[in-house]
């Protein structure tokens, strides 16, 4: 869900949640969730957008809103409409409001955007929140690396050698550590 999240691959953490919270929720709202869940991997961002806006409307207290908030918010990104995608995620950041998984990908995805926008001191906070929400997981991998990617590009030689350093601290860790 971090860098490709149009590959279902990626999405094994947030896949888990969802199938945890599958008991709190009618079997309504999880075909309409699933629906454009469905679009949303196979890449009709515009359908999957509908799809969860409707969703969210429909079912304002669904345990499932922060998540269709996320793919609303991906949605926006994929189609490159960034800031809306950057008010949606702003909301998701409170790892005791949507907890500390989801938290972690919407600061990442945050970053994302930020860096689409060219706004790289926005994207490098983002990016470093992600990486105090979720330490050694794996969106703190792939933070650091955008990181490292960030610095470098500045012409930040010496900070991005120190994140290239921590990646392969990450990765060392990483062997036991649960996918995030």
């Amino acid at each position: 869900s971090l860098i490709q999240s149009e590959d279902p691959a990626y999405f094994s953490d947030i896949r888990f949640l969802l199938t945890e919270l599958s008991d709190d929720v009618s079997l309504e709202e999880l075909v309409v969730f699933s629906r454009a869940e469905m679009q949303f991997l196979n890449n009709d961002y515009a359908t999957a957008k509908n799809v969860f806006r409707d969703f969210v409307a429909k079912y304002p207290h669904t345990a499932l809103r922060n998540f269709a908030e996320y793919y609303l918010a991906c949605t926006y990104y994929h189609e490159r409409e960034y800031r809306y995608s950057i008010d949606l995620l702003g909301k998701l950041t409170d790892p005791n409001e949507s907890g500390f998984i989801l938290a972690s990908h919407a600061f990442f995805r945050l970053g994302e955007a930020y860096r689409e926008l060219n706004l790289p001191d926005s994207a490098m906070f983002a990016f470093e929140q992600a990486r105090i929400v979720a330490p050694n997981s794996m969106v703190d991998f792939y933070t650091t690396y955008r990181l490292y990617q960030i610095h470098r590009e500045e012409g930040r030689i010496d900070v991005a050698k120190r994140e290239a350093r921590r990646l392969g601290e990450i990765a060392l860790q990483g062997r036991d550590q649960k996918l995030m």
